[in-house]
């Protein structure tokens, strides 16, 4: 079916970013886990300074969402 020739290689494409995608966002995650522990066990720091680690992890989790969300944009053209 002409349908199932042109969409095949299409959905292996998404299929193949969403793995990316999860792979990504499963290691920012470990990474952004990993911080908040470090910084209120191991530096024994203050809460403020963890619900600072929190602030900037969520900023910077939206900038990079942002910036991925602009990439498959412009991937897409």
């Amino acid at each position: 079916m002409a349908w199932d020739r042109w969409y095949r290689p299409l959905s292996a494409a998404r299929w193949k970013s969403a793995l990316y995608h999860l792979v990504g966002w499963a290691i920012f995650g470990l990474g952004y886990v990993g911080l908040v522990v470090f910084v209120a066990q191991v530096l024994a720091e203050s809460p403020g300074a963890v619900l600072l680690v929190l602030a900037a992890g969520s900023r910077l989790s939206a900038y990079i969402s942002s910036t991925v969300g602009e990439l498959d944009f412009l991937r897409g053209i």
